[in-house]
Parts: C-alpha cells; sequence; structure tokens
C-alpha cells in the first residue's frame, strides 16, 4: 500500500481535529443542560396561593400576581435561599 507525503499528513491532522471536535461538541451539550432545579427556584404565594418559578439569574421574588415578596418554596431539600 503506497500513502503519498500529503495523504499522511492531512490524516495525522485530520484525525486528531476530528476528535478535538467531537470531544468540544461532548462538553457543550453535557455543560448545557441543567435539571430544572438547579435553574430555577420555585416559590409559593402566601397572599393569593399562586405557585411561580423563577430562574436563578433573576433576583425577582415578587408573585406575578399581585406582587407580594415570597421565600423561596424548599422543594426535596435542593433549593437554597
Amino acid at each position: 500500500m503506497n500513502l503519498s507525503l500529503s495523504l499522511l499528513i492531512m490524516l495525522l491532522l485530520a484525525f486528531p481535529l476530528l476528535g478535538i471536535g467531537v470531544l468540544a461538541l461532548y462538553e457543550r451539550f453535557r455543560s448545557s443542560y441543567r435539571p430544572l432545579k438547579e435553574r430555577e427556584h420555585v416559590h409559593f404565594c402566601s397572599g393569593c396561593e399562586h405557585v411561580y418559578s423563577v430562574s436563578n439569574r433573576r433576583p425577582m421574588n415578587q408573585c406575578p400576581r399581585c406582587g407580594k415578596l415570597n421565600d423561596v418554596l424548599i422543594v426535596n431539600n435542593q433549593s437554597q435561599f
């Protein structure tokens, strides 16, 4: 079997680059998936009894219905203040 020099160089560069690309895609999908309980806090309004969730990134804890300030509802001992 005869391999030309250019084909050998291409293969030596293509396989590592392909492996790095696959690892980068895997890491992107793995790091972007987080369950809902890690991305959002669940709130229970003591005024109107409305249950709603708010993203961890938003510092809002007001009820969207009545505007009352509420604390985080602890679900399965996972949520924190």
